[in-house]
């Protein structure tokens, strides 16, 4: 998933309509093709104006902030604040403070009064990332305040009402941190009212070319790189990469195709270094005999149209002109298999 934010003219935007099964969700800014994306689409129009807490699980680097914005966005709450706190990435000592702020001379440093994350999501939302690194003292002083609706500030003497609407997201099990006793069931149940899962980008391949796509342009006209276009051998090691950042990642390697990939065709072999994996799919250099340059042919024009087909075998082979018997003999040929979850194939 990704956002067009930076498109500033008509011009921009006409890009990504260039792009091969390209599915913008205009109203939430997201992209994606797969029934996994469908069914979080789907989920946030069901819940945006029902004013319910929600917790988006999900891999890190898989969007979870991107559907956190759009529940926001297209809610009830979305012309007032949209707060957000990384949990993980706060000390234990200052939780308290960024939260519920302070009044001056609480603490040491504590040179000015200042308003904590409830306070500043009054009558919006907060948007509690990654809420299973939260010490447990943090997460009773969360629970109090979702339980009483209200704020005390440190070093404050007196109890402020605030209007929150809470979504926490995280790539934790909280439910079996509860069993563990490292997360508090009552918090969980409170913040668990409804979960928005986002499944991982090995396990949703048709989402990788488009958002590939769609990166390699927002960075051409964003960053002024030069046009790229993917060729159906990248598609192939994109497809077949396991991608442990997810979204984050794969955004991460499309920025240095665009800036470190001279010719605007981009090939397989322009991946196999940003990834870090073994040559896969090959290209058509240095092929020598005219029957390998057929063989290489063959192996990435069946790689490109399974992906078109959603991997479906008997659709392909209809498209194809294939009896299904033959299209069978030709994967096994080149020993093609599609992405498992939590496992990468490459093309032998």
């Amino acid at each position: 998933m990704a956002s067009l934010a930076h498109y500033t003219t008509l011009e921009d935007a006409s890009v990504m309509e260039q792009s091969p099964r390209f599915q913008y969700f205009e109203k939430y800014n997201i992209i994606g093709n797969s029934d996994a994306i469908q069914r979080v689409i789907k989920m946030i129009d069901r819940v945006a104006d029902k004013d319910i807490t929600i917790l988006i699980t999900g891999e890190s680097g898989t969007g979870k902030e991107l559907v956190a914005q759009a529940i926001h966005d297209t809610s009830m709450r979305s012309n007032s604040a949209f707060i957000r706190m990384n949990c993980a990435a706060v000390p234990e000592t200052l939780v308290e403070s960024e939260l519920f702020g302070h009044k001056r001379g609480a603490f040491t440093g504590a040179l000015a009064d200042r308003n904590g994350k409830f306070l500043l999501s009054d009558k919006g939302t907060l948007f509690l990332d990654e809420v299973g690194d939260l010490s447990l003292s943090a997460q009773a002083k969360i629970l109090r305040t979702l339980e009483t609706g209200e704020v005390e500030m440190i070093g404050g003497e007196t109890l402020k009402k605030v209007d929150v609407r809470i979504i926490s997201a995280t790539n934790h099990n909280l439910k079996a941190l509860s069993a563990q006793g490292a997360f508090r069931e009552d918090l969980f149940h409170r913040i668990n009212v409804l979960e928005i899962n986002i499944a991982p980008l090995r396990e949703r391949p048709e989402d990788i070319p488009p958002l590939a796509t769609f990166f390699l342009d927002s960075f051409h006209c964003e960053k002024k790189t030069g046009k790229k276009i993917l060729a159906p051998s990248a598609v192939a090691v994109l497809v077949s990469y396991a991608w442990p950042g997810n979204v984050r990642e794969l955004k991460n390697v499309m920025q240095k195709v665009s800036v470190l990939v001279d010719s605007e065709i981009v090939h397989s072999h322009d991946l196999y270094e940003f990834l870090g994996i073994p040559p896969a799919a090959e290209d058509f250099q240095d092929v020598g005999t005219f029957k390998k340059a057929l063989n290489i042919f063959e192996k990435n024009f069946l790689m490109f149209s399974l992906w078109e087909n959603d991997w479906n075998i008997s659709r392909t082979a209809l498209i194809l002109g294939l009896p299904r018997s033959c299209l069978y003999d030709k994967l096994k040929k080149y020993d093609i298999k599609r992405c498992l979850a939590g496992r990468t194939h490459y093309v032998a």
